[in-house]
């Protein structure tokens, strides 16, 4: 019995760290930020990267959008207003090779609930703009 005891609670450890059987899609990336953020991307921005972090237990997940100039200007200022400077204790983004803002427009950290942390970055860089977002459950 003993045995059998320890054997569920390895397995159950170990299914803690399988990998998601699938990307979400980028309706369901929006759908989270609407959720989570409470902020609605723009119909017209693009996903232009998706990442995410493969855990069952404590999922995360991070994206970048394109922004366009219109656009920038209505999102900033509700950015702005999620602002509550929670810090993060570096997630999945600290290995993604394309997190990496340029010009920051507007940056809000902030937990949603007290299990998560969401961090929205909105970025110049070359002319451009770009929303980041991070998603910490």
């Amino acid at each position: 019995m003993k045995k059998a005891v320890i054997a569920a609670v390895i397995v159950g450890l170990a299914s803690c760290h399988k990998p998601l059987s699938r990307v979400m899609t980028e309706v369901e990336v929006r759908n989270a930020i609407k959720k989570d953020a409470t902020l609605e991307i723009p119909a017209t921005s693009k996903m232009v990267e998706f990442a995410d972090g493969g855990q069952v237990v404590d999922p995360s997940w991070a994206a970048r959008f394109s922004v366009s100039p219109g656009e920038k200007d209505a999102l900033a200022p509700k950015i702005s207003a999620l602002d509550k400077r929670v810090k993060s204790s570096g997630g999945i983004t600290s290995t993604l090779s394309w997190w990496k803002p340029g010009t920051i427009v507007a940056e809000a950290d902030f937990e949603p609930r007290p299990d998560a942390f969401v961090r929205v970055i909105l970025s110049e860089e070359g002319g451009r703009f770009f929303l980041y977002v991070e998603d910490e459950q």
